[in-house]
């Protein structure tokens, strides 16, 4: 296969009829990719971190940080180049995906409660500090933070990437 096949080819793209979108439901690849982008639209408005301790928890949503803003972003250029059989421009936005998921994975968010903001830095060292005191004994309630969203949509924009990939290679 030439790799070449998975880079967008813009002068196709400008010549667009982006008045016709359409659905290839006879094929399994194209239908596979374009529920995977759609997943990604709707796990970036889920909670990519959640902050639990003693019995209570705060979320942060995908969309309210830099990178799940560019997560919708590149979702939303995956599920068009699928509908209008682009399928190199929604493969390179899978990738793109990808790396914000991971990101979003990674990254400790800031948390807003009651109006006071506390930047990820101190939660990080809030939680490292937490796990520290349990190694001594302290059976207290262990904080925790989780990146259920940022891990959705990762697989999602795996699960878009490898049926771009597939159709590309079938041509």
């Amino acid at each position: 296969m030439d790799f070449k096949q998975l880079l967008p080819d813009f002068n196709a793209i400008g010549k667009t009829d982006w008045a016709k979108p359409q659905v290839d439901t006879k094929n399994t690849m194209s239908l596979v990719a374009l529920v995977g982008a759609a997943l990604m639209i709707v796990f970036v408005f889920l909670p990519w971190a959640t902050l639990s301790a003693e019995g209570e928890s705060i979320n942060r949503l995908g969309i309210t940080t830099w990178y799940g803003i560019f997560g919708l972003l590149f979702a939303l250029v995956a599920c068009a180049g699928v509908l209008y059989k682009h399928y190199s421009l929604t493969f390179c936005a899978a990738v793109f995906g990808v790396v914000f998921g991971i990101i979003g994975g990674c990254v400790v968010p800031s948390f807003t409660v009651d109006g006071v903001t506390v930047s990820g830095d101190l939660i990080k060292a809030g939680l490292e500090m937490a796990e520290a005191a349990s190694a001594f004994g302290s059976k207290a309630d262990l904080p925790s933070l989780t990146h259920l969203g940022a891990l959705l949509y990762l697989v999602a924009s795996l699960v878009a990437g490898a049926g771009a990939y597939l159709k590309i290679a079938k041509k």
